[in-house]
């Protein structure tokens, strides 16, 4: 439920909302995963937490009004929480398990974290 509602937030633009919301969503969910690292549906809620994480992450780097240095500290984290969640969905596509609709998730997150490095090049 964190997860959804701190994603609903951080796309409705409440985004240090949405943060603490995911973050607690991350606090349950952590202790769950390493009890039982198989779970397709855990895996899948920490990928979906971690999207939405980058995604507020990036909403905070895209703010041109902060400090180089922390923009470009957000950019990084964003775009290290989303190689996870698209690794994760890539597995589920390689391994015919699609929990979801991954080949349409894998090719978003590909393009997002693309769009990532092209804007943490404009800002260096």
């Amino acid at each position: 439920v964190y997860e959804r509602v701190g994603t609903l937030l951080v796309q409705t633009g409440k985004v240090d909302d949405g943060l603490r919301m995911l973050r607690q969503s991350m606090d349950i969910i952590t202790p769950v995963l390493a009890r039982d690292s198989t779970n397709l549906q855990t895996r899948a809620r920490v990928a979906a937490s971690e999207r939405g994480l980058a995604t507020a992450l990036l909403a905070q780097a895209r703010n041109t009004h902060g400090d180089a240095e922390t923009r470009r500290a957000r950019y990084r984290d964003a775009k290290r929480m989303l190689a996870r969640a698209r690794a994760f969905w890539m597995e589920m596509r390689d391994k015919n398990l699609d929990v979801q609709d991954s080949g349409d998730t894998v090719a978003e997150l590909t393009m997002e974290v693309a769009a990532i490095d092209r804007e943490l090049k404009e800002l260096n």
